[in-house]
């Protein structure tokens, strides 16, 4: 009776030990980190540079560092492993590398965004599990929302600090080049179905804002040129540092963001 339950108890601490963290032997050698939840990718989990290799700790990702970064419409050469090791960035012949040219992979990730390969009409980037289309056109709201569902998408839902702040590093980047409109990029947020009540055309509750709060606080229900008719669609301003204001849905100079 004693051996049997020195058995079970033996057990049970192999079990508490490989959910709360333990590597598998593949995991380890690649100097990798058990995922934290079963749901979320490596680079959500640790930042940007960190890719799965397999699984460990049960089904959760064994995550690792500088092994598979991609480039949209480019290439990632990557010297060196782990920490400390460095990436080089190229782009394909007809796109214009924006962006820092090289980033070193430190423990909580890349020491910066990843750069993303420009070309009008359209620039493709990878964000956590996300892809995201750009396209330089001048739209109508009404407009933009049909060309992101005829790539088989939406007008972007933004959930995250993070997430926002990556789209607006590259709204900033495209604005370099003088290339793209020089007004708003439209986002899936309106209130068309109840006036002062913002919803993601996508479903998703509104769960993260970032509304402009200086001058002209939004939303105020007046567009860029001062009217106040059919201004139910929000998009990220330039003039705002693209922060998200609301706009008249019909203003026809506002560029596509789509999330595909």
């Amino acid at each position: 009776m004693s051996n049997c339950w020195h058995m079970i108890m033996f057990a049970l601490s192999v079990y508490h030990v490989s959910n709360a963290g333990r590597l598998t032997r593949r995991c380890e050698a690649s100097n990798g980190r058990c995922g934290k939840n079963t749901h979320l990718s490596c680079s959500n989990m640790f930042g940007q540079g960190w890719t799965e290799k397999g699984k460990c700790c049960g089904k959760r990702s064994c995550c690792v560092l500088c092994e598979d970064i991609q480039i949209q419409n480019g290439r990632a050469v990557i010297q060196g492993k782990g920490v400390g090791a460095t990436v080089t960035f190229s782009c394909d012949n007809g796109y214009q590398l924006l962006g820092s040219k090289s980033l070193t992979c430190e423990h909580n990730g890349l020491s910066g965004y990843i750069p993303i390969c420009f070309a009008c009409p359209e620039t493709v980037v990878n964000f956590g599990e996300s892809t995201y289309k750009f396209h330089c056109g001048k739209f109508t709201w009404y407009r933009a929302k049909a060309y992101c569902e005829s790539q088989n998408g939406s007008l972007t839902t933004i959930e995250t600090k993070e997430e926002n702040d990556f789209l607006k590093y590259v709204a900033t980047l495209i604005k370099t080049t003088g290339q793209a409109a020089p007004d708003h990029w439209w986002i899936g947020l309106t209130d068309i179905q109840t006036e002062g009540t913002f919803e993601w055309i996508s479903g998703h509750p509104v769960i993260y804002t970032d509304w402009f709060q200086g001058t002209n606080r939004q939303p105020d229900n007046v567009d860029t040129l001062g009217g106040t008719i059919d201004v139910d669609c929000a998009s990220l301003y330039p003039l705002g540092s693209f922060q998200w204001f609301d706009e008249a849905c019909r203003f026809n100079r506002c560029q596509a963001f789509c999330e595909i």
